[in-house]
């Protein structure tokens, strides 16, 4: 993947300035949004439950948010930012959460695990398989 990779993270954009673009992204049931790329360090909030899938571009691979209201999660992604992945709504209910991302250099050296607050699952459901 180049520079041709989306860097647009939701479906629009709520506010932005020198230090935070914020983006709202709603999906209907079965919805996807297109292949994307995180190039800066971010945090997702869920004000409704929801269930997400992701897929990494080019890896046989994917993660899962099933989430509870008020699950917030923070991803350092490093220079370089996190691969390319496209989303989708696996849920039975439309679902909507908000990325805000943190326009500074990021804070990590290299991509970091997830952080979140507990209160749904981030999970890779095929490792170890």
């Amino acid at each position: 993947m180049s520079e041709d990779v989306s860097t647009a993270v939701g479906s629009q954009v709520l506010f932005e300035n020198d230090f935070v673009r914020v983006w709202e992204m709603v999906l209907a049931p079965g919805e996807e949004f297109p292949v994307h790329k995180h190039l800066h360090d971010h945090v997702l909030i869920y004000p409704e439950p929801g269930k997400i899938r992701g897929h990494i571009v080019g890896v046989d691979q994917v993660a899962v948010q099933e989430v509870d209201a008020g699950w917030v999660f923070f991803r350092a992604v490093g220079p370089d930012g996190i691969p390319p992945h496209w989303v989708e709504n696996i849920g039975d209910e439309s679902s909507r959460h908000f990325i805000i991302e943190l326009l500074a250099p990021s804070v990590a050296d290299a991509p970091r695990d997830p952080e979140h607050n507990g209160r749904g699952v981030f999970d890779y459901p095929d490792e170890g398989a």
